[in-house]
């Protein structure tokens, strides 16, 4: 098995369902695992893991990252890391997590909120 085989989606929308996520991700290639991240009361986490065959069809889905969508929604496709492979790691990032956005708020006017304070290099709703 390939370490470099497992993603990491992230920003998928609540109302995927684990088919739709395992069907989206079959097109790069053979899948050995699929989850999506639930909370208890079987409420999606908006996030979930892929354990391909190999790491060329990993590759293949994190070249998609930022274009592949469900429901419109943008997901962002990542090599997964276990926390420990992050512990130590340079965090060259700030994140900010925004509450109480007008409905309707897309990532475009999220960003162009925040413009004025300095470089957004993501924004997502």
């Amino acid at each position: 098995m390939e370490p470099e085989a497992n993603v990491l989606v992230r920003y998928i929308d609540l109302a995927v369902t684990q088919q739709q996520f395992y069907d989206a991700f079959c097109a790069f290639g053979p899948v050995r695992s699929c989850k999506l991240e639930l909370y208890p009361d079987g409420k999606a986490r908006g996030f979930g893991y892929i354990q391909f065959e190999s790491k060329d069809a990993a590759n293949l889905a994190i070249e998609k990252s930022g274009i592949l969508e469900f429901n419109g929604k943008k997901v962002e496709v990542l090599t997964h890391q276990r926390r420990e492979q992050r512990q130590g790691e340079a965090r060259g990032f700030l994140n900010l997590f925004v509450q109480g956005m007008p409905t309707g708020t897309s990532d475009e006017s999220l960003k162009g909120m925040f413009a004025e304070f300095g470089e957004i290099t993501s924004a997502h709703v």
